[in-house]
């Protein structure tokens, strides 16, 4: 309907018009007005109804929505009211997560760390567990290990050698199943010298006695520091031991040598008192409080027999042996050669050392701390910074160890290169030490060594063995006396034979030379030791003079000058600035040198600035009691006159014009002279001297003795007649002493005899105890086969005593055959005492055996033999009975026998002992005895040196004359004083008669025939009559068979 309008309107639209319609009709106007209004009206409803629809739909969406968004809004408060909740968790979880950051990151922080702290400390991780283990493996085997350090101390103390004592710590570990640890770090001590010595300070029962040739013990510093040293010829020694008693010190005797009396209530803990109470000892007489922390030391350069078996004393050796001696000497050729790798070595020991040290501290902190330590380690930053230098200090100790090991490959690639050098130059150093052997002032010690050492190696690049013996002996022999500097050479060349070869023996510089070359060096004392009569004194001034020494003194030593020597060597008082001090005579002064050592000592080492060190000469004789220490600290000349008859009177009569000084200047040199034709000149080398010639009568005097009464007044009264020549320029030497024409032949022997024997002496010092042990072991052999005991298997048929003088003889004779016998057979198979066993073992014939056989031979084996010989002489004398003829040379007791032979002869004479007369015919050499009783007995077995027996008198030999020749034999007349005489009493002469040629001991006197008129000649050249032990060949050579040969006969 709304179209048909629409197109009513359309097609009528004037109709519509508002003024058409009002000229149809003023109603229809409006009508037309409200018809296209509802036309326009339903044009727009129709228009507007989809979107009215729209509306609607929309509004009834929204009315949806509406309904819907009420109903999210109800939601969504209860979605605030979640999401308010949500916030807030949200903040809390914000919160917690930030926390957790922040604990993430320290956690990360401290993982780091902890993983750094144990990676770093992973090998001292490692290192703690290793000493954990080692720990307890210590504490297991501590029981076992403090035993065999027990031993090692007890029983290693008196073994010079590190090779013994490595033997023996090798076998008690091995006896005790226990692996080899070290000794020194499980007693906590830093030498095996301070091992020995804590040890022995320990032994409450022994006195510890330290044997220390190199006199390192003190400066080890092994002692307390409030300890007291001293020596046994201080002169107030008690006094400080007495002080050291009663204070608790510890007392440290130095260059202790032999016992004396004070110490012997000490060493053996004579102590008075109770264990709580007051305590008290006596020292001689005199009662001294005693604190029992009172300890005592000896210390001395070597080990005498004395002391080494003494139950009081703790030995501990410190002597340097073999190997030790080649290690010292071989850092000393590194030290000369390669200082830098010796420097750096002790800079990585010290440094070592150091770290170790500082190591234990932080260890000891380290555990300190941990015990303190609370809460989480890994807060405590002063811990883990500890840690850390820990671990630092670890690292040090490592890198030095691996560095000293690098220096040590190195060290040794070089000492193998020295090895022989070090090895040959300890070997020369054992052999100049026991030059002691030969005479006591024969002391080189191992600084003095060392130090000629160190001087070889600086004078030569490429020090060579030969040149190193060349050097040290010409440094050694200077300190020797002619007769020793031949055996010394003799014993160097034998035992260094390949370096021997090129040794110039004939290098030798008077004292001159000497003080010239000593006062040019850094040495600052000499010892210049003297023979008896020499003075080198003038010379010491003459050379001074050339040094042009401004200060110069001479001190001839007595209790009287002691003080102004000490102040002269102190440089006190007047005594200031002297430049060379000679010191002479020392050997009356023994007691005083021990502070004279210390005095040198403290000058040498407190030399002041303004003031030149004095140069200090000691001159003495040989002496026995000469501080050791003071010989090794002096570089040592041996002095002795210039041989020969010429320079004696030469040095004797250089300011006598009187001539009756002359004349006994003359006498002088002459008894001088004829010391050194012992014991052709005298029978022992007298002690004449300089001070001896400026009092005559002291020389008169000395000479007089028993033995050589005779020959002295001789002597005497051929210089001293106002008829004999006054000439004193003697042309021939021998005749002007008075001896016989061989007598440098007899002095050749005697002095080859001498350095065999000194020879010999070197050798068995230096033989080792296996090689005493078969040379022992030798002689037991021989005894056995010599088997002398059957000789006195049947002793029934031997003389009574209660027989004849010449029976008691025999009998007496036997019977100390056998104690002898007896003697022997114990002494070799027993040697009981150490001493003998000692003696037996060099081949040397022990004491016991020469008292009772005075004559015998001095080696073992030449006694054995002569002893079985001649017990069967004895024996066959004993078994024969009525014997008229007697060898002397077989018999032990001759001297007895001249009496038997006296008694038996009274006897048969039927008169007194004292109306005999005893008669001597030689040979054919007859005597006229008249009418008158006689008793005759045939002596043989007599000998002469010096002259010939020839034609029924003696004679004087020629310079090619044998050393001795025998005498024919002897017929023994005793007649009654009141008969002739049988022969002219001016044609013989009376010489005596000894048991050997060393003229120790006489047996009688006995006339031999000579020219008239020449007694005084006989008498003055000694010649004398002996009973040699080769009168038989067959003494060296006996043996068993003929032994029993001896006996069947």
């Amino acid at each position: 309907m709304a179209k048909q309008v629409e197109s009513l309107l359309q097609n009528h639209s004037d109709s519509f018009e508002a003024s058409a319609a009002r000229r149809a009709s003023v109603a229809a106007a409006p009508l037309a007005e409200w018809v296209k209004a509802n036309v326009a009206f339903s044009r727009v409803l129709h228009k507007i109804k989809p979107l009215e629809d729209e509306q609607n739909r929309l509004e009834s969406g929204l009315r949806s929505a509406q309904t819907r968004i009420n109903s999210l809004s109800n939601q969504l408060e209860g979605v605030e009211t979640e999401v308010g909740a949500l916030r807030d968790r949200l903040n809390h979880v914000t919160v917690e997560a930030a926390q957790i950051e922040v604990g993430l990151k320290q956690t990360n922080q401290t993982l780091s760390q902890s993983e750094k702290l144990i990676t770093d400390l992973s090998g001292e991780f490692s290192r703690w567990k290793q000493q954990l283990r080692d720990i307890e493996e210590m504490v297991a085997a501590l029981p076992v290990r403090a035993i065999i350090a027990s031993a090692y101390v007890v029983y290693c103390s008196d073994e010079p050698s590190t090779e013994k004592r490595r033997q023996l710590f090798q076998l008690c570990c091995q006896s005790l199943a226990v692996p080899e640890f070290d000794l020194q770090a499980f007693l906590n001590s830093a030498t095996e010298e301070e091992v020995f010595v804590s040890a022995g300070a320990l032994c409450s029962h022994q006195t510890p006695f330290i044997c220390d040739p190199t006199r390192k013990i003190l400066a080890l510093n092994a002692f307390e520091t409030n300890c007291e040293i001293t020596d046994t010829r201080s002169r107030d020694w008690i006094k400080v031991m007495e002080l050291s008693l009663r204070f608790g010190r510890t007392l440290v005797i130095n260059d202790f040598q032999r016992l004396e009396f004070p110490l012997l209530p000490v060493l053996r803990k004579e102590i008075y008192g109770g264990i709580d109470s007051r305590n008290w000892i006596f020292i001689g007489d005199k009662r001294v409080d005693y604190n029992r922390n009172f300890r005592l030391f000896l210390i001395g350069p070597e080990l005498s027999a004395g002391v080494a078996d003494d139950p009081l004393f703790n030995i501990i050796n410190l002597s340097p042996s073999g190997s030790g001696m080649s290690s010292r000497l071989l850092s000393l050729v590194i030290e000369c050669r390669r200082p830098e790798l010796e420097a750096k070595k002790l800079e990585i020991e010290r440094q070592k050392l150091r770290l170790e040290s500082e190591l234990r501290e932080l260890e000891s902190k380290l555990l300190s701390k941990l015990m303190e330590s609370t809460g989480n380690l890994l807060n405590n930053t002063e811990l883990v910074q500890s840690l850390n230098e820990l671990k630092g200090s670890a690292l040090s100790v490592e890198q030095s160890l691996r560095e000293s090991a690098k220096l040590a490959t190195d060290l040794q690639r070089e000492r193998a290169e020295y090895e022989s050098l070090a090895h040959f130059s300890s070997h020369l150093y054992f052999l100049v030490r026991e030059l002691v052997s030969l005479k006591p002032m024969y002391r080189f010690g191992v600084a003095e060594y060392e130090s000629v050492f160190r001087e070889s190696l600086n004078r030569y690049k490429d020090l060579t063995p030969k040149q190193l013996l060349q050097d040290m002996y010409e440094y050694v022999s200077r300190g020797l006396f002619p007769e020793d500097r031949i055996t010394f050479e003799r014993f160097v060349r034998k035992r260094c034979p390949k370096e021997g070869q090129t040794l110039r023996a004939d290098h030798t510089i008077n004292v001159r030379e000497f003080v010239r070359l000593i006062y040019g060096s850094d040495k600052k004392v000499a010892l210049i030791m003297t023979a008896p009569g020499s003075d080198p004194t003038g010379e010491v001034q003459q050379i001074a003079g050339e040094l042009r020494v401004n200060q110069f003194t001479i001190l001839s030593m007595g209790s009287d000058v002691l003080g102004q020597a000490e102040q002269a060597i102190a440089g006190t008082g007047s005594a200031d600035n002297i430049e060379l001090l000679c010191l002479t005579n020392l050997h009356l002064v023994i007691g005083w040198l021990p502070a004279l050592q210390r005095m040198l000592m403290a000058a040498n080492i407190s030399v002041s600035p303004n003031r030149k060190q004095t140069f200090v000469i000691l001159c003495t004789e040989s002496c026995v009691e000469f501080p050791v220490s003071l010989l090794e600290m002096s570089v040592k000349y041996a002095y002795e006159s210039a041989p020969g008859l010429r320079h004696q009177l030469k040095l004797l009569t250089a300011d006598v014009s009187v001539p009756e000084l002359k004349i006994l200047s003359y006498l002088h040199a002459v008894c001088c002279e004829r010391r050194h034709y012992v014991p052709q000149g005298w029978t022992k080398a007298y002690e004449f001297g300089f001070t001896d010639f400026r009092s005559a009568s002291n020389v008169v005097q000395t000479v007089l003795t028993e033995k050589d009464r005779h020959s002295s007044t001789a002597l005497i009264n051929r210089w001293f007649n106002n008829n004999s020549s006054k000439d004193t320029d003697p042309t021939d030497e021998i005749s002007v002493l008075g001896l016989s024409r061989n007598v440098d032949k007899l002095r050749q022997t005697a002095l080859e005899s001498r350095l065999t024997k000194g020879l010999a002496v070197l050798e068995n010092a230096t033989n080792s105890d296996k090689s005493g042990d078969k040379e022992l072991e030798r002689l037991r052999v021989l005894w056995r086969q010599l088997n002398i005991n059957k000789t006195f298997s049947d002793t029934s048929g031997r003389p009574s005593a209660t027989g004849s003088p010449i029976d008691g003889y025999l009998s007496s004779e036997l019977s100390q055959t056998q104690r002898l016998v007896q003697r022997m057979d114990g002494d070799i198979n027993g040697t009981d005492s150490e001493f003998i066993g000692d003696q037996l073992a060099i081949n040397e014939t022990p004491d016991p055996w020469l008292t009772q056989w005075p004559n015998g031979p001095k080696s073992a084996d030449t006694f054995m033999r002569c002893a079985a010989f001649m017990a069967s002489e004895v024996k066959r004398l004993s078994d024969a009975r009525g014997e008229q003829e007697f060898n002397l040379s077989h018999l032990f007791q001759p001297n007895s026998l001249l009496n038997a032979l006296r008694q038996q002869a009274s006897r048969s004479l039927n008169t007194t002992v004292d109306q005999l007369r005893l008669y001597c015919a030689w040979g054919r050499q007859s005597l006229s005895t008249g009418s008158a009783q006689a008793m005759r007995y045939t002596l043989t077995g007599i000998a002469i040196e010096g002259a010939i027996y020839d034609d029924l008198q003696l004679r004087d030999c020629t310079q090619d004359s044998p050393l001795q020749s025998d005498m024919p034999p002897l017929v023994l007349h005793f007649l009654s004083n009141d008969g002739p005489e049988p022969y002219d009493s001016q044609q013989v002469v009376r010489l005596p008669l000894y048991g050997n040629s060393s003229r120790e001991t006489v047996v009688g006197h006995l006339d031999v025939p000579v020219g008239r008129g020449t007694q005084s000649h006989w008498t003055e050249c000694a010649y004398e009559l002996y009973m040699p032990l080769s009168s038989h060949t067959s003494i060296l050579n006996y043996n068993t068979s003929q032994l029993s040969l001896q006996v069947k006969r």
